[in-house]
């Protein structure tokens, strides 16, 4: 799918909540920060330690939380709620401190952004856009499936069909029982 020239951009928001900046952690931040900027996206900097100083460096904004674990560890329900008082973008990505990013993640984002902002438009379903609780949803109800030894529940018949036949006896196990493997939706043409 190509994002619509007409359509704009939707404004992205990366938040994350770094570790400190000491030691190795620095570099390591530092790249990925300037990543999720060169990319064209607004960076949060989100915790109960944040450093200002930091955040001014690398053209991101700091933002301070308050709610902790009794062990000290900063609480995600907070940091959300924090990190979406403090922004009015379109799509807030939650990301971590060193996870460096390349504008064909941005270009992604985009044309799923474009995509279902032409069918909200529509009044449409969200059309051919696999989404993952969609599939996590056809992933229940195949594991259902398998476990009652049938194809159904909407299963297509070379994820259950199959399992058996691909179990493997060298650990010691019944070849005939089905196979507990993960599914890989790539493997079976369902991509994401």
């Amino acid at each position: 799918l190509a994002a619509s020239s007409s359509a704009p951009a939707a404004r992205v928001a990366f938040f994350t909540c770094p570790k400190p900046f000491t030691g190795s952690n620095v570099r390591s931040q530092v790249v990925a920060v300037k990543s999720w900027k060169a990319i064209g996206g607004e960076v949060l900097l989100v915790s109960p330690d944040v450093e200002p100083e930091w955040a001014e460096r690398l053209g991101a904004t700091a933002v301070r939380t308050t709610k902790r674990t009794e062990g000290g560890t900063p609480l995600m329900d907070d940091i959300f709620a924090r990190a979406q008082q403090s922004t009015d973008a379109d799509i807030m990505v939650y990301i971590n401190a060193d996870i460096v990013l390349t504008s064909a993640f941005m270009e992604a984002l985009q044309t799923v952004y474009a995509h279902v902002e032409r069918h909200k438009k529509a009044g449409s379903v969200l059309g051919d856009v696999p989404l993952p609780h969609t599939t996590a949803s056809r992933m229940r109800s195949q594991d259902a499936a398998r476990a009652a030894g049938t194809t159904s529940g909407g299963a297509p018949q070379h994820l259950t069909a199959s399992a058996s036949k691909d179990a493997s006896s060298a650990d010691g196990g019944d070849a005939s029982a089905p196979a507990h493997r993960p599914f890989d939706p790539l493997e079976h043409g369902d991509g994401l």
